[in-house]
Parts: structure tokens; C-alpha cells; sequence
């Protein structure tokens, strides 16, 4: 277990859930097209809740999942697991159903609530300015957004 950045990764996507969050396109009126006043729609974004947080807590177990697989490591090797800070019933219900303490996913959602996708970013430095995080450790940084999309990867930090 020499390696050191990426040791194993995984991407995927769900398109049939993307009706539980859409924004659609906003609509066009000018001397081009035919659409009329009483075709323009809202263009607003629109999220079925309840769905969502059952995809991202199912998103987070799988892909955490899918790259130990890959590794071939155990979760007692992994020092923390850094997921997209979207909600903290989803963080807490995917440790749950991992059976692991919510104490291994680091948290800064209460001090900057949900950044979208520069959450990880944001905690990976704020972990690594605050001595969180030594050569060699373990960490899966785990995340799922727009599109219904997800993906983890399992490093070896190297600073």
C-alpha cells in the first residue's frame, strides 16, 4: 500500500432522478422564436426533498462502498471520510447505514452551511490548516450534485 494521491475511485450518474431537481432552461422570446406569453414557464429551481436525501444517503454507502472494493483496505484504515456538505441528516443517516460513527465524516456545515461543489475543497483545507491531516493518511472524499451525479475517492494524503 505504497501508493500515494488516488489510491482507487469511482463516478457514476442517475439520470432518471433528474425530475426530483430541475431548473429548466430559461425560456427564449425573441423575433426567432414563436413562443408566446402563454408558453413561458417558471424557470426556477425545484427539488423534491424527501427523494433527494434518500438518493444522497443511498450515493454516499454505495460509493463509499465502491472504492474500498477497489482498494482492497479496511475502514479501520481510513482516517476520515470528507462528503459534500449538503445536509447533516444525510451525513449522519449515510454513518448510520455504513456502521460507523458520524465522528469519522468531518463536518463544517455549521459554520458554512452547504457550499455546493466547493465543500470538499473547503474542508480538505480547513482540515489540512488545522493539523487534521499527516502524510500518509487515508481519507475518502465523497460528494453527489447537479445531474444526479456522485463519486468518492479513496487517497493517501501526501503533504
Amino acid at each position: 500500500r505504497g501508493e500515494e494521491g488516488v489510491i482507487s475511485a469511482f463516478l457514476g450518474s442517475d439520470g432518471k432522478g433528474g425530475k426530483h431537481l430541475e431548473c429548466p432552461a430559461l425560456p427564449l422570446k425573441n423575433a426567432f422564436t414563436n413562443n408566446n406569453d402563454s408558453e413561458i414557464k417558471e424557470s426556477y429551481l425545484s427539488m423534491n426533498g424527501r427523494e433527494i436525501f434518500k438518493f444522497a444517503v443511498k450515493i454516499i454507502v454505495e460509493s463509499v462502498n465502491k472504492v474500498f472494493e477497489a482498494s482492497g483496505m479496511l475502514l479501520d484504515e481510513i482516517k476520515f471520510i470528507v462528503p459534500h456538505q449538503a445536509n447533516i441528516r444525510i451525513i449522519d443517516s449515510a454513518a448510520k447505514k455504513l456502521g460507523i460513527s458520524s465522528e469519522r465524516f468531518y463536518v463544517n456545515l455549521d459554520k458554512y452551511g452547504n457550499t455546493s461543489g466547493a465543500s470538499i475543497p473547503i474542508a480538505l483545507d480547513e482540515m489540512a490548516k488545522g493539523g487534521l491531516l499527516n502524510k500518509g493518511d487515508k481519507i475518502i472524499l465523497v460528494g453527489f450534485g447537479a445531474g444526479l451525479t456522485y463519486g468518492a475517492e479513496l487517497i493517501k494524503w501526501t503533504k
